[in-house]
C-alpha cells in the first residue's frame, strides 16, 4: 500500500525552511521517487524512466511543478512489472481489450499515441486474428523507449509513424477494425484531437462495424466535468452509438479515468455487449480484475447539449485543453 500522498507532501515541502528544502530537494527525494534509469528532454515531452519497487514507469514530466515532486506512481503515462510483462500493466491498458466486446472481429488496429507501448505488445501477445497494428506517435523519442525499456517488440504487423496523429491518420489509406485514442497528457489534451471535425475523420477511416475507444480523464459532475462532457458532445455529434465506463461512477464528482467508445455500427446495444462478455469475456479477463464488474458500469451517453462541443474554428492559443 502506497502511504505517501503527493499533495500533501507537497504542501509540507513548501513550509521547510529553504536549506532544508534544498537537501530534500535534491537528496531525499530522489531516492523516494524511485531509480531515474532514462531521461530526456524532446520537442515534445520531457520523459523519464523510473524503476521503483519492481515497477518501471515512464513518466511526462510537468515543468510547472518541481520534478522530485512528480511521483511517478501518480503520474505516470505507462507502466509494466520488472517480472513478466504481462502481470501488473496500468488499468487504462486492461480497458483498450473492451473494444473487443463491441466488435469481437477485430483484424486491424489503429492507434494514436505509443505511451510505453504496453498496449500494442499486449494485443500481438493475445490476438492472434490481428494482421494489421499501426501506431501513430508524435515523438521519435518515446519509441525508442518503448523498444529499448519497455519490451516493444520487433513484429511484421506492427508499424509506428512518427508525426501529428490527426495528420497522419488524414494520409491513412487504409480503414480500421479498432482505433484506440492514447494520445492525452495527465492535465491536458490536444485540442486538435478532441473536436466534432477530428471525430469525423475517425469515423471515416473506421470500417462499417468499427470502434473507437479513448481513455478521458475528468469528472462525471462538477467543476472538473466540462472538459469531458466537451469530448463527449463532440463525440455524440458523430458517433450517434455511444457508450463510456466511468472507473468510480459512484463517485461522479472524483477525478477519475472514464472509458468512452463510440461504434459506427448501430447493431451494438449494451444487451449484445453484455452476450459477447459471457462470450468473449476470457478474451480480456487477463487484464481485468473483473470483466463482470467492468461491464456493470457500462452507461449509453444519451442527449448532450451542442453549446458544448468543440470546433477547429474555437482552437485555443495553447493548442491544448486543460482537463482539471
Amino acid at each position: 500500500m502506497n502511504l505517501i500522498n503527493p499533495l500533501m507532501l507537497r504542501r509540507i515541502y513548501l513550509f521547510l525552511p529553504t536549506r532544508l528544502r534544498v537537501l530534500i530537494k535534491n537528496g531525499l527525494l530522489p531516492l523516494i521517487r524511485g531509480r531515474v534509469v532514462f531521461e530526456c528532454r524532446t520537442s515534445f515531452n520531457n520523459l523519464q524512466v523510473i524503476d521503483k519497487r519492481g515497477r518501471r514507469y515512464l513518466v511526462f514530466l510537468d515543468d510547472r511543478q518541481c520534478p522530485n515532486l512528480q511521483f511517478p506512481e501518480h503520474f505516470y503515462q505507462s507502466y509494466m512489472s520488472l517480472g513478466e510483462h504481462r502481470d501488473n500493466s496500468p488499468p487504462y491498458a486492461g480497458y483498450c481489450h473492451l473494444g473487443h466486446l463491441f466488435n469481437p472481429s477485430i483484424k486491424s488496429v489503429l492507434m494514436v499515441g505509443l505511451g510505453g507501448g504496453v498496449v500494442p505488445r499486449q494485443f500481438l501477445d493475445i490476438y492472434q486474428d490481428i494482421k494489421t497494428l499501426k501506431v501513430l506517435e508524435i515523438d521519435p523519442v518515446v519509441e525508442q523507449v518503448a523498444r529499448n525499456y519497455f519490451k516493444l517488440p520487433e513484429d511484421k504487423r506492427l508499424a509506428v509513424s512518427i508525426g501529428d496523429g490527426r495528420e497522419l491518420m488524414e494520409q491513412e489509406q487504409s480503414n480500421y477494425d479498432l482505433i484506440l485514442m492514447d494520445a492525452f497528457l495527465s492535465k491536458t489534451i490536444p485540442f486538435h484531437l478532441a473536436t466534432v471535425e477530428f471525430f469525423q475523420l475517425v469515423s471515416a477511416k473506421l470500417n462499417d462495424r468499427g470502434v473507437v475507444l479513448m481513455n478521458v480523464f475528468g469528472s462525471l459532475l462538477g467543476q472538473h466535468s466540462g472538459v469531458l462532457n466537451k469530448v463527449l458532445a463532440s463525440l455524440k455529434i458523430v458517433f450517434e452509438n455511444l457508450y463510456m465506463i466511468p472507473d468510480m461512477p459512484d463517485q461522479p464528482e472524483r477525478l477519475q479515468s472514464v472509458i468512452v467508445v463510440g461504434c459506427k455500427s448501430s447493431e451494438v446495444n449494451e444487451e449484445t455487449v453484455i452476450t459477447r462478455t459471457k462470450k468473449h469475456g476470457n478474451l480480456v479477463c487477463g487484464y481485468l480484475t473483473d470483466i463482470n464488474l467492468v461491464i456493470g458500469k457500462l452507461q449509453i451517453v444519451d442527449y448532450m447539449t451542442k453549446t458544448d462541443i468543440l470546433r477547429d474554428k474555437d482552437k485555443p492559443e495553447s493548442g491544448m485543453l486543460n482537463l482539471y
